[in-house]
């Protein structure tokens, strides 16, 4: 009968499978550089900061946050520690950094399309101050990223469409580069209108200041080695200084975009969901609004 010919069938038939093309797609993509008749001439890095935070307004970044990424991100390149931008405007949100420090879109490299040992070596060899490697977790770039991050002398972000995919990441990935999940604090589709930043002949840098240990028994708590928890007091460090930060309020920037994505990304929820909802934390003094926004994001009552 029918049933019996298609079974018997099936077997005898070979199955057909699509040559696999040995040809390498990856491609070095240089970044857009800017007009210098729009662009903003900053000669302090105060000056820089509005910039930055300009530009990320225009790649949908809220306006409540824009400033606290401005100066993490900032604090960031700074210390040369790459970061991980997970969620939607990932790579909109560098190429607006690039754009606001460098009057240019970041080089880019999607890592979807394979890999190929020319391209690290282009990544290694490039005058280029800041690359983007976006959607880094393929299985030939994964195990190749820690190398690339400690040797390219450069600033590299990660970047990645969806912040659930990393949390099956190897934990150890976040010793070379610290996350951030930007669904936090992205409210709107970016413009891509980019008018750049120019650095003045008399630039003023600044300096990094010596780490403070903040939140060291919570992060200790949350298992986090010692080269992450460095990095991440190092980043908290300067971005209250850069940020202009009181006290008071930097409490809701550490959290927003350095302990929760943290917590996140390598199974911590219940500590930092504990830790925000206890009366006693009178080292992280966040606010309502922030605290609401934290606890929902964790999947709590507000």
């Amino acid at each position: 009968n029918a049933a019996d010919f298609i079974s018997e069938m099936a077997f005898r038939f070979p199955t057909t499978q699509t040559p696999q093309s040995n040809s390498v797609a990856v491609q070095y993509h240089k970044g857009t550089v800017l007009g210098e008749d729009m662009s903003d001439t900053y000669s302090t890095w105060e000056e820089l900061l509005d910039i930055i935070a300009g530009e990320l307004k225009a790649a949908g970044v809220a306006q409540n946050y824009k400033h606290g990424v401005a100066a993490y991100m900032y604090s960031a390149y700074i210390n040369k520690t790459p970061l991980l931008l997970a969620g939607p405007n990932a790579v909109e949100i560098s190429n607006a950094f690039s754009a606001a420090i460098f009057g240019k879109t970041a080089d880019y490299i999607d890592c979807m399309d394979g890999y190929s040992a020319d391209i690290v070596k282009q990544i290694m060899e490039s005058n280029e101050p800041l690359i983007i490697l976006n959607s880094p977790f393929e299985n030939e770039w994964i195990s190749r990223i820690p190398s690339i991050l400690m040797n390219a002398q450069k600033h590299i972000i990660l970047t990645h469409p969806f912040a659930e995919d990393v949390r099956i990441e190897p934990k150890g990935l976040f010793n070379y580069c610290l996350p951030v999940l930007t669904e936090l604090f992205v409210d709107d589709m970016p413009e891509r209108k980019y008018f750049g930043g120019r650095m003045s002949k008399g630039f003023v840098k600044y300096l990094s200041a010596d780490k403070k240990l903040f939140y060291n028994r919570l992060l200790k708590t949350m298992h986090v080695g010692m080269l992450a928890r460095t990095n991440l007091q190092q980043l908290l460090t300067d971005m209250r200084i850069i940020g202009n930060m009181k006290e008071k309020t930097a409490a809701d920037s550490d959290c927003l975009l350095g302990l929760i994505p943290y917590a996140y990304v390598t199974g911590n929820v219940d500590i930092i969901r504990d830790k925000i909802k206890g009366t006693e934390a009178k080292d992280m003094p966040l606010s309502k609004d922030m605290r609401d926004l934290l606890l929902s994001f964790l999947g709590d009552e507000v």
